[in-house]
């Protein structure tokens, strides 16, 4: 697993810079240090990315604001050169930071903004009509929209027990006896 170090909104040079030619390349340029904390910023799930959680719609145009101060690429401006430097040190980024686990995570978000963004849009609508026996009839969309939040549900409890899979799968998660310092190490055994 790849990490990129940010210090005061740069990244520094580190060991998983120097070790991949592609980053190091990268690095050397003169907006390397931008381009890779967008990298960082674009495909990182760690818990210290500000931007993990942010709309899948939403997350690349706020980066770009908050790294170069220009609201996407065309504004960026990058030659062919740092082009194809940024997609090689991107596609390497990628190669040792995803698992299939981080990318149903990944996967899953993108889903939920998208129903997110669909529930915000629909208007609940009851509608009057005629049967061919003079009946009338009301029809609504309110069915499906409840139908929606409970399906919303199981995947938001399937996404918790993905997220907690990968903490296990990346170490971070519960350590051997439960992780509290013990009254040993805390120095408190045996004072009176």
């Amino acid at each position: 697993m790849l990490k990129f170090t940010i210090v005061k909104d740069k990244v520094v040079l580190d060991p998983n810079i120097v070790l991949f030619k592609d980053l190091h390349t990268l690095f050397k340029t003169p907006r390397g240090t931008k381009l890779l904390q967008v990298i960082y910023y674009l495909h990182s799930r760690e818990a210290d990315n500000p931007f993990r959680d942010i709309s899948q719609s939403i997350v690349e145009e706020n980066i770009l604001q908050t790294v170069f101060n220009q609201p996407d690429w065309k504004g960026v401006k990058r030659s062919a050169k740092e082009s194809a430097l940024y997609e090689a040190a991107e596609a390497l980024f990628i190669k040792y930071n995803t698992s299939s686990e981080s990318r149903l995570e990944k996967s899953i978000d993108k889903k939920l903004d998208e129903i997110s963004t669909m529930l915000n849009d629909t208007i609940p609508v009851i509608e009057e009509s005629m049967t061919k026996g003079g009946e009338t009839k009301f029809n609504s969309n309110l069915t499906i929209i409840l139908n929606l939040f409970t399906k919303i549900e199981t995947i938001m409890k399937s996404k918790t027990v993905l997220q907690n899979a990968i903490q296990k799968q990346e170490a971070k998660g519960r350590t051997r006896g439960g992780g509290t310092t013990s009254f040993r190490e805390a120095g408190t055994l045996g004072k009176k």
